[in-house]
């Protein structure tokens, strides 16, 4: 057998690989009809050989197979802080919670305001998709950043760790209908799926605690709303008074207490509050703190929200509405 007959010429593809031999190369012929062996060729000698084509074909796999992935250095499962830049920026760090003091995250927002953020959503939103990041391909290695949309480096994520390892992934958005990443000042870009850059359009909404006064109700001893309609809401341990009225505690714990605590905003806001319509005062039973929410007309359908003096969110008018509904109909 002839190696043209094999497929096996100048054009077939090879392997030059130094041993103990000297330099040998291997030359990649034709796949027999069954798939299942290929022609190979080599340098020591004139003979043709048949080989499985399994076998050969991580001989001749492509360059990327055998370079590294984008796999991260820091680790993921102990991540102390996040940076991100997108859409909008926020910056994340973790510490402690205390149930006790109805502290349930350990997440906390510290720019561009400070509060809680919601462990579960940092969880799905940035830590679960870190650990699933798959490189579709390598797309080139000259550091051409602005050819494959990362031009400028504004859209990036900056990981550490708890032994203080630091990383920022940086992401395109679509670009001639495919995503790109790269890596702190590395020049190599990857191509990567859209699954795997959820990072594109994340707003601080996303990642922060929502409720507006999240507390224990062993922890609160009233609850005064001045407004439109003015409640003072008493919370003793075996049942309840809304304005001097008793409700039963399994009144209180299942309607009064989830409306009152379960108030959820619907965005962050940073701008300012001038007066206010509804204000809400949680007393607590220690008899030193207080939590004092204050919500003033900012458009049609919402409010904003301050708490303690600071600015925080937005909420539907509806459901404060909703709030007052349930408390009217506990009396």
């Amino acid at each position: 057998i002839k190696p043209e007959d094999c497929l096996i010429n100048d054009e077939s593809s090879s392997v030059t690989f130094e041993s103990e031999l000297g330099s040998v190369t291997i030359t990649l012929g034709m796949v027999t009809t069954d798939g299942e062996l290929c022609y190979i060729a080599t340098s020591l000698n004139n003979g043709i050989y048949l080989a499985h084509s399994e076998s050969a074909a991580s001989i001749f796999a492509p360059l990327k197979t055998y370079r590294n992935s984008a796999s991260l250095r820091v680790d993921i499962e102990n991540l102390v802080s996040v940076d991100y830049s997108g859409t909008e920026k926020f910056s994340l760090s973790k510490g402690d919670n205390n149930k006790d003091k109805a502290q349930f995250n350990s997440w906390k927002l510290t720019s561009p305001l400070q509060i809680s953020a919601n462990d579960e959503a940092v969880n799905q939103k940035i830590i679960e998709p870190l650990k699933q990041i798959k490189i579709v391909d390598f797309a080139s290695d000259n550091g051409d950043f602005s050819s494959f949309g990362l031009g400028g480096k504004n859209r990036f994520i900056t990981l550490k760790d708890s032994d203080g390892k630091k990383q920022t992934l940086y992401f395109s958005a679509q670009t001639a209908g495919k995503y790109y990443m790269s890596i702190d000042d590395k020049k190599t870009i990857y191509e990567i799926s859209l699954s795997d850059n959820p990072y594109i359009a994340l707003k601080t909404i996303d990642l922060a605690d929502r409720n507006i006064t999240l507390t224990k109700m062993t922890n609160i001893k009233n609850v005064v709303i001045d407004g439109p309609k003015d409640y003072k809401v008493d919370f003793f341990s075996d049942k309840g008074k809304i304005n001097g009225k008793e409700i039963s505690y399994s009144a209180l714990n299942q309607s009064v207490f989830p409306a009152l605590c379960g108030l959820m905003a619907d965005d962050i806001y940073m701008g300012s509050q001038n007066g206010g319509e509804i204000m809400i005062t949680f007393n607590y039973n220690d008899n030193t703190t207080a939590d004092v929410v204050n919500f003033a007309s900012h458009s049609d359908r919402y409010y904003s929200v301050s708490k303690n003096g600071s600015v925080k969110y937005l909420i539907l008018k509806s459901k404060i509405s909703d709030l007052f509904k349930v408390l009217d109909e506990a009396k």
